[in-house]
């Protein structure tokens, strides 16, 4: 019971920092974007609402909930003035940061969960662990990028501004790349045509090893960008 008063103490605390007390307004945000979008996508004319459709619907809150204390992790703790506390123990602040990442993830994969029940409940039957994982992969992916960023450029805003512009470069490339598997964007759940099944299976399949391998790298990358205590001085 202990170890569960200090886990639950830490998690609390750093919940605290990595959202900077406004989880709450994130999450409500996230899904209120969620049904917002969604309701413009069933009743838009001519729309019909597949299984593609609910997946690329439920990457908008996802983005929306893990930007934030991805790309202001590091700043959040500098404007507390806990760096010099981090940094003075060792490795702590690689323990710390990596934690703070797993809750967001957890955080995140929770809401898509629970707003996948939402839609197979309210909407239509859907694959709910299957699609609710799927949508993970590029937001890990997104979420190490921005802390990539933000321990690299040393500040929350500027990290924001460039994980925004690659976001949208990502964005602008899928419709190009469509079912490349080096879309980030990759839809699962989108009818592959004439695609043989067996190859459209290979190309899922190596766009998630890719975005694991590259989410991977980000992150090693963050953890040696911690490494310089000078530049957050």
């Amino acid at each position: 019971m202990k170890n569960l008063a200090v886990l639950w103490k830490f998690s609390k605390y750093n919940m605290r920092v990595i959202f900077g007390n406004k989880f709450i307004y994130f999450f409500l945000a996230a899904v209120v974007m969620f049904l917002l979008v969604g309701a413009l996508m069933l009743f838009e004319d001519g729309s019909i609402i597949r299984e593609a459709s609910i997946y690329t619907l439920l990457l908008f809150p996802g983005v929306l909930l893990i930007f934030y204390p991805a790309s202001f992790g590091i700043q959040n703790d500098k404007d507390a003035k806990m760096l010099e506390i981090i940094f003075t123990i060792p490795d702590y602040r690689f323990r710390v940061w990596i934690a703070r990442l797993l809750m967001v993830y957890v955080i995140v994969y929770v809401q898509i969960l629970g707003l996948t029940v939402l839609v197979d409940y309210l909407v239509f039957s859907v694959p709910i662990m299957e699609m609710s994982l799927q949508v993970m992969f590029p937001l890990t992916f997104l979420g190490c990028l921005a802390f990539m960023m933000s321990a690299r450029l040393r500040n929350g805003n500027a990290s924001a501004l460039v994980v925004i512009i690659l976001c949208v470069g990502f964005m602008v490339m899928s419709g190009e790349l469509k079912q490349s598997q080096w879309n980030l964007f990759l839809n699962p759940f989108e009818d592959p045509g004439s695609l043989n099944a067996f190859v459209w299976q290979d190309r899922l399949l190596n766009n998630r090893l890719y975005i694991g391998i590259a989410s991977l790298l980000a992150l090693m990358y963050s953890l040696v960008c911690l490494q310089k205590r000078e530049g957050f001085r």
